[in-house]
């Protein structure tokens, strides 16, 4: 992991540690969607999306910028931390699990083969923050179990929604005639 996404990687992590005491806007969503599903390999508007998530993180909580005494609950997140602290090398490695799980998914959404649902778009969130959290195995291995069902089960529904789609014409047909 080079250091543009772990930049962006701890500037989603702040965004969502804001939306768990803040109100997400309308655009918030979509710009943790496509940024997580941007990551693995960062392309060339990394500076770009980093830019718009430190800014929509500003819209969420505007009064965290300015604040004269921070409480840390939406700085973005240092990844090197993982590596330099003394967490055990099973939960780094999980957490880096969870990172990439959560580009799957993402991508996915971004690409209409897992469903945008309201209970994805919160596992995101749950993933990033869990991150940055000082858990320990089990915690971590809950969400990634969490978010690895929800893919299987967001690629099944995704399918039989183009299945049903695609039956569609068949059976206007048949009942127009």
């Amino acid at each position: 992991m080079n250091k543009k996404e772990k930049k962006l990687i701890g500037a989603l992590i702040g965004l969502a540690k804001a939306c768990n005491v803040h109100l997400k806007t309308e655009n918030t969503d979509g710009i943790i969607i496509k940024s997580l599903a941007s990551i693995f390999p960062l392309e060339e508007n990394g500076e770009e999306l980093l830019q718009r998530v430190r800014e929509e993180k500003l819209a969420v909580a505007p009064d965290c910028a300015t604040c004269f005494a921070p409480c840390g609950n939406t700085d973005e997140y240092n990844l090197d931390e993982l590596q330099a602290s003394g967490i055990s090398e099973t939960v780094r490695d999980l957490k880096f699990q969870l990172l990439n799980v959560s580009h799957e998914i993402a991508s996915g959404m971004v690409s209409y083969t897992i469903n945008s649902t309201e209970e994805n778009i919160s596992l995101l969130y749950k993933a990033l923050c869990v991150v940055s959290y000082d858990v320990d195995e089990e915690r971590v291995q809950t969400v990634l179990k969490e978010l690895q069902r929800n893919i299987i089960k967001g690629e099944k529904q995704t399918d039989e929604y183009y299945l049903f789609v695609s039956l569609i014409p068949q059976i206007s047909f048949y009942f127009l005639h």
